[in-house]
């Protein structure tokens, strides 16, 4: 990996320098170029949409030096660090500005606002003026169009691409991951996500992979439809379909279509805006809403979809976020080809050849592998300089899944972005903890190279190759093996006794264990930074005592010379109440909801009393019993304002509407009338 080092270096330098530059620029409170001729051309009490950022953003240089210093090598340690650090960097900032925003909107000047975490911004409807009056606040940065987005829309495959080669397609051969395969290697453990229009979650090829379809597994956690508040995934069009098959399809009793065919995956279909991209990016970032668990995030994001604004830095810092988190990102490049500044944005960026990962079209049908006349690429539109796309694959006439459990071909970028994100799942699924730059420049290092000697414009640094990258990969690093069977029972009156078996295959070249990190919390809670207590390295049991009543949550990682392990399976244990009550029916005989004013309009105070430490939820329903809404709560006593609006912040008509609350297996419901 000889490249690494002195990427690394050179990126902490750029990432240095534009962030004292955006630093300066944003706390002068300005307009972004793309957002100024829009309010110009709006009348005075036309709403516009535009993506207000806060000025202090997160500090993604520290959150670096934090994770090295801590020696957090585990991408659950590190995923729960960057959300937990971005959720409260949000919430210490944002509070003014909400205040403001809702003031703005008892005026009439405001329509909607919806503030995220993801980046430290708000996606604000509004007149002109309320813009122009926001750039004199502090705490306002940067404001930005919500410019409208589109699709990578892939052309129908005129020639049928060539049959398969024994058990495998063309695209599959060119990227060489039959290796990997042989290996064991097939994305089993990890999860891909895609940003596209949707997907067909019944297809014969992918119901049984979608992760919303295991037991315990909410909808909400593995599909997002920003408009239809649809709890099971569908496709608005037929691309989605198709370039999810391609990471992760296969057709009963058939050869697998896809690169990571073991994988599991979630899917978003993206709207229409990027603050709508922003929404997708915050939900893929913890998509159970609980920092403290890594299976529900995706170890790839695949991404179809750009602007025609060059060098549009609007969700930048949402990828950033996600990427710090662990989330490898990959971006199909503009089907704009063969012209030379063709790629778009978002993978137009040039600070380092780590972000905004772009992927190109090649031909795997024909000798040589040639690029597709209308791939995308460099040099960047940013400086005329640097080259783009990183790499290529595979992207024409690729057969795939389409929606009614149908198939057929496609060409496109995006095609071939998701033959690099089936490699992302497999390198994951090679070594679980493996960083995001890691994972990018090992498809870089071991890529085939195509056209001119080294990276160049149409090929980035060549056609990707799989079995290399896993070969590269098994050599040089290994994983951090984690405890196994972690099991608890209570032991009266009042402790927990905890027991777990050694990490499985060996330390590898870690080195021996050196202690064995215990953590503790309560359900729905994220679990704390730092342990409650450790053990020797020989000793495979821990008693946690003067504990009281209630549920209690633990996991136990194994610390070597090299660092600290992904955590062991979750285990959850009961101390009884001493009085003997259950801890089901103390959340039925606490929880309470109640609403005023009912009937409403526009707004309405629920109300609540519940059991304190167990996870609860508010959510609202129609009349047929269709979720209109999901409202969040804390336990003990609290309240929480429904507006009468949908999940897509629309207005619901008049009628009869219920909110449910759970908690714990106990629901109660309250009726609501809605008057518009």
């Amino acid at each position: 990996m000889h490249r690494l080092g002195s990427r690394l270096r050179h990126a902490s330098l750029m990432c240095f320098a534009l962030s004292i530059a955006f630093s300066l620029h944003a706390h002068a409170g300005e307009i972004g170029d793309s957002f100024i001729p829009v309010l110009q051309q709006a009348g005075p009490d036309e709403f516009v949409s535009g993506i207000v950022m806060l000025s202090e953003q997160l500090d993604l240089d520290w959150i670096e030096n934090e994770i090295a210093a801590r020696e957090y090598t585990s991408r659950w340690r590190r995923h729960g660090f960057v959300i937990r650090r971005a959720q409260s960097l949000a919430a210490r900032t944002q509070g003014d500005l909400l205040v403001a925003l809702e003031g703005y909107k008892r005026q009439g000047k405001v329509a909607n606002y919806k503030p995220y975490w993801i980046a430290n911004l708000v996606v604000v409807d509004a007149t002109p003026s309320v813009f122009y009056d926001l750039t004199l606040r502090a705490d306002v940065g940067l404001i930005h169009f919500n410019a409208p987005i589109d699709l990578r829309i892939a052309e129908t495959a005129l020639d049928e691409p060539l049959p398969a080669t024994e058990t495998y397609y063309p695209g599959q051969f060119c990227i060489n991951v039959g290796p990997a395969w042989d290996l064991g290697y097939t994305g089993s453990g990890t999860l891909v996500c895609s940003f596209d229009s949707g997907a067909d979650g019944s297809h014969e090829a992918l119901a049984d992979t979608w992760r919303g379809a295991e037991t315990g597994v909410e909808w909400w956690e593995a599909w997002r439809d920003p408009y239809g508040g649809t709890e099971f995934p569908y496709d608005t069009q037929n691309h989605g379909t198709h370039v999810l098959g391609i990471m992760c399809a296969t057709p009963p009793g058939g050869d697998p279509i896809g690169i990571a065919y073991d994988t599991k995956w979630i899917a978003a279909w993206i709207g229409y805006n990027v603050g709508e991209i922003i929404g997708c990016y915050q939900w893929a970032a913890d998509p159970d809403s609980n920092s403290t668990t890594i299976d529900d995030v995706p170890d790839v994001v695949n991404n179809s979809w750009g602007t025609t604004l060059d060098c549009d830095d609007t969700y930048w810092a949402a990828i950033d976020v996600i990427e710090a988190a662990g989330i490898v990102n990959t971006i199909a490049v503009d089907n704009r080809g063969p012209d030379s500044m063709t790629v778009n944005s978002p993978e137009s960026r040039i600070d380092t050849p780590y972000k905004n990962f772009g992927v190109g079209n090649v031909d795997p049908n024909q000798l040589g592998y040639p690029i597709r006349p209308n791939s995308g690429r460099g040099p960047s539109p940013c400086d005329s300089v640097t080259i783009k796309p990183e790499v290529t694959a595979p992207g024409t006439s690729i057969y795939s899944t389409l929606p009614g459990d149908d198939y057929g071909s496609k060409t496109g970028t995006s095609m071939a972005c998701p033959h690099a994100s089936g490699a992302v799942a497999i390198l994951r699924q090679v070594n679980p903890d493996l960083g995001v730059a890691e994972i990018k420049q090992y498809l870089m290092d071991t890529a085939h190279d195509k056209g001119a000697p080294g990276e160049d414009h149409p090929y980035g640094w060549g056609i990707i190759d799989v079995g290399a990258a896993v070969a590269a990969v098994l050599a040089e690093t290994s994983p951090l093996p984690y405890p196994i069977n972690l099991s608890g029972m209570f032991d009266a009156p009042n402790e927990v006794e905890l027991s777990w078996e050694l990490p499985a295959g060996g330390s590898g070249s870690w080195g021996s264990i050196l202690k064995f990190n215990i953590y503790r919390t309560t359900p729905g809670t994220p679990f704390p930074e730092f342990p409650i207590d450790t053990t020797a390295a020989d000793t495979l049991a821990y008693s946690d005592i003067d504990l009281g009543a209630g549920l209690y949550d633990y996991v136990v990682t194994a610390v070597y010379a090299g660092g600290e392990s992904s955590p062991s399976n979750l285990v959850t244990v009961e101390i009884p109440d001493p009085l003997g009550v259950t801890a089901v029916e103390r959340a039925a005989t606490s929880a309470l909801l109640t609403s005023a004013p009912n009937p409403f309009q526009p707004f309405t105070t629920l109300r609540y009393h519940l059991a304190e430490g167990y996870p609860a939820r508010i959510t609202i329903h129609d009349a047929g019993g269709r979720t209109v809404r999901e409202l969040d709560v804390q336990g003990g006593n609290g309240e929480v304002v429904w507006d009468g609006r949908d999940s897509a912040e629309r207005k619901l008509a008049s009628g009869v509407y219920f909110a449910r609350l759970r908690q714990n297996g106990v629901s109660v419901s309250q009726r609501l009338i809605l008057i518009r």
